[in-house]
């Protein structure tokens, strides 16, 4: 059900929709939050916070919704491509400028569960929290 979130989000932005784009944005950060806190608080400043979105930064708002599309499950052939935006899925560039001998991508994402790890329990929910540890959500290590 993200993927069409995600979809609309970037027709949106794309049409110049500050209502949609404003719609689709709330959708979606509540899962974006939890992936990587910097891109949601910088999207959050430039789709919710603004009383109006600057479109003239629709391509580095698109590269940064990008950053979050294997957290979320899915990838750029899973979106598509919109209006000539090439897509560039983060889970096949380098490692921070690192290319290992080994996939290493689906350890590298342990980060995340922490990170959800974490949420949870300064809400206080524990027993999500414990599943979350045993099973993991991000990473299979």
């Amino acid at each position: 059900a993200t993927v069409p979130l995600m979809q609309g989000l970037i027709y949106s932005i794309m049409n110049q929709d500050d209502e949609l784009s404003s719609l689709y944005a709330t959708a979606l950060f509540p899962q974006i939050s939890q992936c990587r806190p910097s891109i949601f608080k910088r999207l959050k400043v430039h789709l919710l916070d603004a009383s109006a979105i600057d479109f003239t930064r629709t391509e580095n708002i698109i590269a940064d919704l990008q950053q979050v599309y294997g957290c979320l499950g899915f990838t750029c052939d899973d979106v598509g491509s919109y209006m000539g935006i090439e897509c560039k899925d983060p889970d096949r560039l380098p490692l921070a400028e690192y290319n290992p001998s080994m996939d290493v991508r689906d350890a590298s994402k342990i980060d995340l569960d922490i990170l959800q790890v974490k949420i949870l329990t300064s809400l206080e929910s524990y027993q999500s929290a414990k599943y979350l540890y045993l099973y993991g959500r991000n990473s299979p290590v």
